[in-house]
């Protein structure tokens, strides 16, 4: 099934069916991930009923263009503030490097996020996808789904990376609606947001086993165009269900609804 489409111009309609029925929440496998795939969507829900973001590890990690340094202490919540929140709406897990093989942890992390969730109103949980290349974004992802169904959550996957299309969830049979949210007026906020993480951005020094930082290229293709939020339709496990069985039963109840290995990465555009 072909993901129903927002229209781009749509941004009212867009921000009410995200936004305007209560807080949200944001997991992030690092620091950045949510300013570069959803600072607009955070800008507006600080503005409106709020947000609070779940940042899975702080360490130095691998990614498309190379190994980035770890965050220096204070980024994310500085790019927060230049969002429209604040220090205490961030909660920092520090999941040590490598932390997507000690699947032991998961059921424990999605307690810990539906309790947030739970806490705060949040009926809606954003996270990056099972679909992305990268170990942290994926384990993250399903984070979010093991949450979302033991706390009777709405799911949505946000791009960071790759470019997503229609077809993108298609061809692997997902079934479920994207949203395209303009970034729009929210650029300047986003901008500023994505500049504090300067550990990232600011040119590091040569012969650093990091590499160079993020090219300027590469932020100001986030400050234009659309940031995009995939819902897949169904939760694996009803929550009411999850929540009536025995402690000790719920780890098992959450193994036999896994869904099967993520689809290939090449699938995206």
């Amino acid at each position: 099934m072909t993901p129903d489409i927002t229209p781009g111009g749509a941004l009212p309609d867009c921000i009410a069916k995200l936004l305007d029925d209560g807080p949200i929440v944001v997991l992030t496998p690092h620091p950045d991930d949510n300013a570069f795939g959803c600072g607009a969507l955070l800008s507006h829900a600080f503005a409106r009923n709020g947000a609070h973001v779940i940042c899975m590890g702080e360490g130095a990690h691998s990614g498309r263009n190379g190994g980035h340094p770890a965050p220096r202490p204070g980024e994310i919540e500085l790019a927060m503030a230049h969002l429209g929140g604040r220090a205490d709406d961030v909660t920092a897990l520090r999941r040590p490097c490598g932390w997507p093989d000690q699947r032991d942890t998961f059921a424990m992390l999605a307690t810990h996020v539906g309790t947030i969730a739970r806490a705060i109103g949040a009926r809606r949980i954003f996270s990056t996808a099972v679909i992305s290349d990268n170990a942290d974004h994926r384990a993250t992802a399903e984070i979010a789904e093991r949450a979302t169904s033991m706390y009777g959550l709405e799911l949505y996957h946000y791009a960071v990376w790759s470019r997503w299309t229609e077809a993108t969830f298609g061809a692997d049979g997902s079934a479920g609606i994207m949203h395209r949210l303009p970034v729009g007026e929210a650029a300047a906020a986003k901008g500023r947001a994505l500049a504090s993480f300067r550990s990232r951005f600011d040119a590091l020094a040569k012969g650093s086993a990091h590499g160079a930082g993020l090219p300027q290229s590469y932020r100001d293709r986030f400050l234009t165009g659309d940031e995009v939020f995939f819902a897949p339709s169904g939760i694996s496990v009803l929550a009411e269900d999850v929540h009536e069985l025995a402690e000790e039963d719920r780890d098992t109840a959450l193994a036999e609804a896994s869904s099967t290995p993520p689809p290939r990465a090449d699938t995206l555009s």
